[in-house]
């Protein structure tokens, strides 16, 4: 994903992504070091269900839970053409969030944003027909 669109994710959902590291800061978890490690297209998902957890953690810190006890992103990246997006801290309601944008992402390109399906006889993705025949192209061409 751009650094811009997560940027904006940062900006947005500030307590969900706290362990995130900026740059010279040093923070103990490194897991967010590599950013949000996947295409551009799962943005409005990412966004859609970091909002919502972020809601319920600000919810959370309202009724007294201890700001190293609320619920943080760890990572969020594509893993066999699907959305993993890892927390700790966890709840129920959080979980159920996460297994519903995961299974979203199984039918949205990761490229582009528009309807996909997993694709690739051995790097699965979840791409486009378009994203996935420029992906054939550009592996056939070398580049």
């Amino acid at each position: 994903m751009t650094r811009d669109l997560e940027l904006q994710l940062f900006e947005r959902c500030p307590m969900l992504y706290r362990y995130r590291s900026d740059e010279g800061s040093a923070n103990q978890h490194y897991m967010l070091d590599l950013g949000i490690n996947c295409g551009d297209g799962w943005f409005p998902l990412i966004l859609d269900v970091s909002v919502k957890i972020e809601t319920l953690i600000e919810g959370m810190k309202q009724v007294g839970h201890q700001e190293s006890l609320l619920p943080v992103a760890l990572w969020v990246k594509e893993k066999y053409g699907g959305l993993l997006f890892d927390t700790d801290n966890s709840t129920d309601e959080i979980d159920r969030l996460v297994i519903l944008a995961e299974d979203r992402s199984m039918a949205i390109c990761a490229v582009c944003g528009d309807a996909g399906k997993l694709q690739g006889p051995y790097w699965s993705s979840c791409l486009c027909d378009s994203c996935q025949s420029l992906n054939d192209k550009t592996n056939r061409q070398g580049k």
